[in-house]
C-alpha cells in the first residue's frame, strides 16, 4: 500500500527577489565601489563634497562611479521590496505604501547627481559646481528613510480592537 502524497506547499514571497537583488547590489557596492560614498553620510557640507571629488584618484573616480551604478540598482530594488512589504502588511488600498516614494526620489536625485558630477572627472576635466541642494537631498533621504522605518513598525504592529461602547442609561 502506498502512502498518500503530501501536497507541495508553494510559498509566495513577492518580497524575496527585490530583497535578494538589493543585497547583491549592496555587496557589489561595498566590494567594487568606492567606500567613501557621500550618500552613506547623514549630512555633509558643499566644501566636504568638493574636497572629496577633488581628492579622488583616477582609480577612485572609477570605483565611485561604479558604486553609483550599483547604488541605482540598490535603490530601485529596495524601493520595490519595501513597497511590496507595506502592501502586504496594510493592503493596496492603504496610502502607507506611498511612504517609500520620497526615499526613492531623494536617493535617485542624489545618486544620479553624483554620477553626473563624476562624468567630467572620468573624461579628465575638473568637477563642476556641486549643487547647493545635494547635501540636503542626502539628509532628506535619510529622514524619509526614518519615516519609512516608522511606517513599517506601525504597519507590523497589531492594531488594538475597539470595544463597542455600552449604551449609557
Amino acid at each position: 500500500m502506498t502512502k498518500p502524497s503530501t501536497p507541495v506547499r508553494i510559498v509566495n514571497l513577492p518580497e524575496f527577489p527585490p530583497a535578494l537583488i538589493a543585497l547583491a547590489a549592496l555587496f557589489c557596492m561595498r566590494a567594487f565601489g568606492y567606500r567613501g560614498l557621500l550618500d552613506a553620510r547623514f549630512h555633509y557640507t558643499l566644501e566636504e563634497a568638493q574636497n572629496l571629488f577633488a581628492s579622488l584618484s583616477r582609480v577612485d573616480q572609477l570605483r565611485y562611479f561604479r558604486g553609483c551604478c550599483f547604488d541605482l540598482i540598490f535603490l530601485c530594488s529596495y524601493s520595490i521590496f519595501f513597497r511590496r512589504l507595506l502592501v502586504r502588511l496594510r493592503g493596496e488600498e492603504s496610502h502607507l505604501p506611498l511612504v517609500i516614494l520620497p526615499v526613492f526620489v531623494f536617493d535617485l536625485v542624489e545618486t544620479t547627481t553624483e554620477a553626473l558630477l563624476l562624468a567630467p572627472l572620468l573624461a579628465g576635466h575638473p568637477v563642476g559646481a556641486i549643487p547647493v541642494w545635494l547635501p540636503w537631498a542626502t539628509t532628506a533621504k535619510w529622514m524619509a528613510f526614518g519615516a519609512l522605518l516608522g511606517a513599517l513598525f506601525s504597519a507590523a504592529t497589531p492594531k488594538p480592537h475597539k470595544r463597542p461602547r455600552s449604551p449609557t442609561p
